[in-house]
């Protein structure tokens, strides 16, 4: 794949057990790898029940995933809620999983979504 962009989709889910519905609207995804062997590049632009998501970064190459002998790399930024996320390292043998060494890091720039979530309903 050599690019892939996918512009004002919405995806809507129910839960089976609650019967709660669940909404993303895409705003833009972009996603792409000059070959099987070179890295994925990754820009989304999405809300999530009325939440902001912003996604970009790189991940591993195709043919690196399905090799349980090579490393897999993960570099990937998300910012929600009003926090601001990083997941950076590589994963050996996506299928197993294991060989995980992943750093993840979590700034909170603003509390007002965070703390609507977390309020007891």
């Amino acid at each position: 794949m050599k690019q892939l962009v996918e512009e004002n989709g919405t995806i809507t889910f129910k839960d089976g057990k609650t019967g709660q519905v669940h909404k993303a609207k895409i705003r833009e995804l972009k996603a792409g790898a000059e070959s099987m062997d070179a890295p994925l590049n990754l820009e989304l632009d999405a809300d999530y029940n009325e939440s902001r998501i912003l996604l970009s970064g790189v991940l591993g190459a195709a043919s690196a995933a399905m090799d349980p002998k090579r490393d897999w790399p993960v570099d990937l930024t998300v910012k929600a809620l009003g926090v601001e996320s990083t997941v950076k390292g590589k994963a050996t043998d996506l299928m197993a999983p294991s060989g995980i060494d992943m750093a993840v890091t979590a700034q909170i720039k603003d509390f007002g979504e965070l703390n609507a979530l977390l309020k007891p309903m």
